[in-house]
């Protein structure tokens, strides 16, 4: 066999092999997550112990996430972050310091509880102009919208009048930006030493994180348990995480708390 006809047919079998990988990738699927080929899945990985279907569920059909509460997923890339505004008080301030989140993603204010957030002009916008947060809300309309209130008033609202009001701030922000997707974050623990100041308790904290699971699921919103990742043993923030008051947190936290928000991830489709 001459040399001319050898590179002849190994031209016709590149050719053809090529060819033959078009077709294949023309044919193959996308993942219904992600839209990308070759995925196989791996964008998300949903457990099965979390899948708590809800009929109300606005979202579920819209992204990767099946069920209220937020389901853990291959860790997106740091730019998911980028998706993200975070409303709520000091410990939602902090991401800025300790996460180097941007202050334009943040809604927050020291102290603020989510009463107060209805009326309080704590975000200043673009044109300095200062306005509550739902007015924010309602001009930059959001991706996503992270909500993490309740150690403020946890304490000294009882439990009916603080979900109440907090039902509220909710139905206020689904209207003023109703395409953002918004998730309620559970209220974080304390340490042990904190526990029973100002008459916030852990025990309290989880009987009102039930119960705004149960919100999330009656407005068809996600709920995002990340109170999970900072709790010792006796049921208390992990001391690992403690800036020193008992309530607020140190950077490892803020690590801990960014992971969480990238390995529970609302990819939409």
């Amino acid at each position: 066999m001459s040399k001319t006809v050898k590179i002849m047919m190994y031209v016709t079998i590149i050719v053809v092999s090529l060819s033959a990988s078009l077709i294949l990738l023309m044919c193959m699927p996308t993942c219904k997550y992600c839209g990308n080929k070759f995925c196989f899945g791996g964008c998300t990985i949903v457990y099965e112990d979390n899948r708590e279907k809800s009929p109300n569920l606005t979202y579920g059909k819209k992204t990767n996430q099946p069920s209220t509460r937020l389901s853990s997923t291959k860790r997106a890339n740091d730019s998911y972050l980028d998706k993200l505004t975070f409303i709520g008080d000091s410990r939602t301030v902090a991401l800025k310091t300790h996460a180097n989140i941007p202050q334009n993603q943040i809604f927050a204010e020291n102290g603020l509880n989510h009463e107060q957030a209805m009326t309080d002009k704590v975000v200043k916008l673009q044109d300095y102009k200062s306005v509550t947060i739902p007015k924010a809300v309602e001009t930059v309309a959001p991706s996503i919208m992270i909500v993490n209130f309740g150690v403020n008033g946890v304490g000294w609202m009882s439990e009916d009048t603080f979900m109440q009001s907090y039902e509220t701030f909710i139905n206020e922000i689904m209207k003023r930006s109703p395409n953002s997707i918004v998730v309620i974050e559970s209220i974080m623990p304390v340490s042990v030493n904190y526990d029973g100041t100002n008459k916030v308790t852990n025990d309290k904290i989880d009987r009102v994180n039930d119960r705004l699971y149960e919100l999330a699921k009656k407005k068809g919103l996600y709920y995002m348990a990340t109170n999970e990742a900072l709790k010792n043993e006796y049921n208390a923030l992990d001391s690992r995480f403690d800036s020193g008051d008992g309530l607020h947190y140190n950077k490892t936290a803020y690590e801990v708390i960014v992971d969480y928000f990238l390995t529970h991830a609302i990819i939409k489709k």
